[in-house]
């Protein structure tokens, strides 16, 4: 329990490069966090079909949700689905060995650690 405190501690006192902070956004209060892997994690995706997802998320009539997924054809079809309510971050690579696609995941990350919530596979 001392090693998670002072590894929380010190995870606190981190803060994102310039370049990672100014991609930051508040997301509007309230917002629930979605996660959804596709394109390599096939346990995940296996275990949870976007069927899953879309029922969780047809459960919150009020909410705004923000989505963090590897999958561009998923994020095209839940946009049409809710519209001004899925908030998402303009992704640069998928690549997860490129710059770009690292920090990408990393500014995803950290707009979900803002949800009220996660779901996530």
């Amino acid at each position: 329990a001392a090693l998670a405190s002072e590894r929380s501690l010190h995870l606190r006192q981190l803060s994102p490069s310039p370049a990672v902070a100014a991609r930051l956004w508040q997301l509007p209060p309230g917002t629930i966090a979605v996660h959804i892997r596709r394109t390599d994690h096939a346990k995940a995706i296996s275990r949870s079909p976007d069927e899953l997802f879309i029922r969780q998320l047809d459960a919150h009539l009020e909410a705004n949700f923000f989505l963090a997924t590897d999958d561009a054809d998923l994020e095209s079809r839940l946009q049409l689905r809710y519209g001004a309510r899925l908030l998402t971050q303009r992704k640069r690579s998928l690549d997860r060995n490129s710059p770009e696609g690292i920090e990408d995941a990393f500014v995803d990350l950290l707009l979900l650690s803002q949800g009220l919530k996660v779901i996530g596979s």
